[in-house]
């Protein structure tokens, strides 16, 4: 399995960890994408997104914008740095 791989497969945890009210357990995961794949836009959009939800709201634009950088031209991506 290749980092990219694993990377793919941890982001595609998050959300149910969310569902879950798991918060932390979702924040150790997509740091741990992140630390396999840095330049993941999908693993720092949810990292952007769980970080929102507990009200960390200066890291969570901060791992949006990353997200933003990393894909340009997303809606979703600007959606959600608005509505932080």
């Amino acid at each position: 399995m290749t980092a990219f791989t694993l990377a793919s497969s941890c982001s595609g945890r998050v959300a149910p960890a969310i569902t879950l009210a798991t918060q932390g357990r979702a924040i150790e995961i997509a740091r741990q994408a992140l630390k396999l794949s840095p330049d993941d836009a999908s693993s720092h959009g949810n990292l952007g997104l769980v970080l929102s939800r507990l009200g960390r709201y200066d890291e969570a634009i901060a791992e949006l914008r990353e997200e933003q950088r990393l894909r340009p031209g997303q809606a979703q991506t600007h959606l959600d740095i608005a509505a932080t």
